[in-house]
């Protein structure tokens, strides 16, 4: 190798040898804290509540991609891609996962990978609640032993306030609310 190149690669090492950096910005430093938060703290906001087959739950809304993610340190987790609860964790049981997937009209409901109901759906309809009191958005479904609906509530602002999803035909809606 040419006497050219070992000097170019030894002033190099000399340079950037003992350069160090260090990220500094407020953003970097609001995930640095939630990620090193204690657990036992729990969620920042309980800003939602569950209700489903009679027991409650709080739940912190997040925004993971585009889904709004409802979670709390139980590891229950109800995902919500703005039109469809997608998948719910650990709420009829630890570590049973339900995903409901829609394709064309057509809902499918599996758990842990197993497809468990089918159901033929209408699309949305929209109805207003009066003037200043927001809308309602309806889907009408149907399986081969009985009907159901689900509902989005949005209210006079715009934003989402209430959910009403069937996720399993043994019970009743899941009902995701804002308090």
């Amino acid at each position: 190798m040419s006497f050219v190149f070992w000097l170019m690669l030894f002033h190099s090492l000399i340079l950037f040898g003992g350069c160090s950096f260090s990220i500094q910005s407020s953003q970097y430093q609001m995930i640095k804290r939630a990620l090193t938060r204690n657990m036992s703290e729990g969620p920042e906001t309980n800003s939602w509540n569950i209700s489903w087959a009679g027991y409650e739950f709080s739940v912190t809304p997040m925004n993971v991609g585009s889904q709004t993610w409802f979670a709390n340190k139980q590891n229950l987790v109800v995902r919500f891609d703005g039109w469809q609860v997608t998948k719910v964790e650990n709420l009829i049981a630890d570590d049973i996962s339900l995903n409901i997937s829609l394709q064309g009209k057509q809902m499918l409901f599996d758990s842990n990978g197993r497809n468990f109901l089918s159901a033929n759906c209408d699309p949305w309809i929209r109805s207003e609640l009066g003037l200043g009191k927001g809308r309602n958005l309806t889907q009408y479904c149907e399986t081969e032993q009985e009907s159901f609906e689900n509902e989005i509530l949005v209210d006079e602002n715009g934003m989402i306030s209430r959910l009403l999803f069937k996720i399993h035909p043994k019970y009743e809606r899941l009902d995701l609310s804002s308090f």
